[in-house]
């Protein structure tokens, strides 16, 4: 019978002198490093490899449909009520003499004090066009020596794109 001292370091065992190990044959059970490290009695297991987390997308709500708009006293009025809304909208005015066609060498030949005859007689009324639409036709006035127009009647609107100034 042998009898061994506790405190005696133990015999080597084969890894300790240089002989390899025969390797495992298999998968490496669960908790084992990589192929490449060998694991060694006495060694903590390695941690379970994270397998990466497959989140889905979030989903988005579909979205509400719009409420319909509301207009505070948006019922029609009847006459110049109605037309309160639109009293400070500024309208560009134009009053038209006359028209004429000319080349283009009668043009460059103009000069201070040249004459343009127009298409209208002295005592035919201006037309007045309200933002480039025939609105009413009038007669010129001076007023403190400056020109004005008398409107002398209110075009009546058809529909018919012939009032537009062309």
């Amino acid at each position: 019978m042998t009898i061994s001292d506790p405190l005696a370091p133990a015999a080597p065992g084969p890894e300790a002198v240089g002989v390899p190990t025969p390797a495992p044959s298999g998968p490496p059970p669960p908790g084992a490093g990589s192929a490449d490290v060998p694991v060694l009695p006495g060694d903590p297991p390695a941690p379970p490899a994270e397998a990466p987390v497959q989140v889905p997308p979030p989903v988005a709500a579909p979205p509400a449909p719009p409420a319909p708009a509301t207009f505070p006293s948006a019922a029609p009025r009847s006459g110049r009520r109605s037309l309160e809304v639109l009293a400070n909208v500024e309208m560009t005015v134009t009053v038209e003499l006359g028209r004429t066609r000319m080349p283009v060498r009668q043009l460059l030949a103009l000069s201070p004090g040249s004459v343009i005859e127009l298409n209208r007689s002295a005592n035919t009324p201006v037309d007045v066009f309200v933002n480039g639409t025939l609105f009413a036709r009038a007669e010129v006035v001076v007023i403190d020596d400056e020109f004005g127009v008398r409107i002398t009647d209110i075009v009546e609107r058809d529909n018919d794109s012939s009032l537009e100034r062309a």
